[in-house]
């Protein structure tokens, strides 16, 4: 009978040391004002990647895929990227990196739904692309407007310039 109020009477007490301790930790954060989000672009935004990873550029917006022979998520995402494009209908172009020296790539079975090219390793490292797959919308001079790991991001990026947003590129 005296354990029932006895184990209460511990819960109430650890109760109140946590709730205590909650409140000194929330009092050390920093007030909302003192917060600043700072939002991350990839270095390659802002940048013209015509002639280097593309040679030319006829549509408003268009997508390119970075991706890699080796690449494991590479087709996929090209997959779903087609996919997704049917609504949007924006030119798709693959920038392939041979690492391996091959003449044939396993991009070329999408040959009629984008347009292939091989890219060099150096101009990856010049535009800092170290993951595969980068997509990368880019407008008719060949502006990179945004960079994304993911084919959704770039769409709802589109979609932003479309209703006149977007990110302010240099």
């Amino acid at each position: 009978m005296i354990l029932l109020p006895t184990v209460w009477l511990t819960l109430l007490i650890l109760f109140y040391f946590y709730q205590k301790q909650y409140k000194e930790e929330l009092q050390l954060l920093p007030a909302l004002d003192e917060v600043s989000v700072a939002t991350t672009t990839h270095p390659i935004v802002g940048k013209s990647v015509k002639h280097q990873l593309i040679e030319s550029f006829s549509s408003p917006y268009s997508i390119i895929l970075v991706a890699s022979e080796r690449c494991n998520y590479c087709e996929p995402e090209l997959e779903e990227l087609l996919l997704e494009n049917r609504t949007a209908q924006l030119p798709v172009f693959v920038a392939v990196l041979d690492e391996e020296g091959k003449s044939d790539s396993k991009y070329t079975k999408y040959d009629n739904e984008v347009a292939l090219s091989k890219v060099e390793e150096d101009t990856l490292k010049k535009y800092s692309i170290y993951e595969f797959p980068t997509l990368l919308l880019v407008d008719e001079k060949g502006v990179v407007l945004e960079a994304s790991g993911w084919n959704r991001a770039l769409f709802v990026h589109y979609d932003m310039l479309l209703k006149g947003g977007g990110r302010d590129v240099e």
